[in-house]
């Protein structure tokens, strides 16, 4: 599944070009609509993922956003590929789910890197938080 509004207007498609030309077009749902949309109905619809892969809007309530419904959609200890992890509203909004969720940060990579980046790992088990839980971050 990939979520991408802009793949017709801003790269003529070719991130689905691509995918034909491995063969694998077939195996790959494309949503057009930004995350914020999706990732809710994809919810609604009791879908379940093991990976998600967040490269979207950079700002710190849509990264929020994304990480927050990917934290429902992904199965038990399910990963998160963040891109962009030196912008600062990206790591402000991973560190939100590290501190006040339980996510771990498996790895970030290198300082030398142009785009860094950063795995997590979701909790393995259901929240059990009590309502006025909150961690500073």
């Amino acid at each position: 599944m990939v979520i991408d509004p802009h793949q017709e207007d801003r790269f003529r498609n070719c991130g689905l070009q691509v995918l034909r030309d491995a063969g694998v077009a077939d195996v790959v749902d494309h949503y057009a609509d930004e995350s914020q949309i999706v990732l809710p109905r994809l919810l609604g619809e009791g879908r379940s993922f093991d990976l998600g892969f967040v490269d979207g809007n950079h700002r710190f309530d849509w990264v929020f956003v994304d990480l927050f419904y990917l934290g429902r959609l992904l199965r038990p200890g399910g990963i998160v590929f963040v891109d962009d992890y030196q912008l600062p509203a990206i790591a402000r909004a991973v560190a939100f789910f590290v501190s006040n969720v339980g996510w771990t940060l498996e790895v970030v990579s290198s300082e030398r890197e142009l785009h860094h980046w950063a795995v997590l790992r979701t909790n393995e088990t259901r929240d059990i938080r009590p309502f006025t839980y909150f961690v500073d971050f």
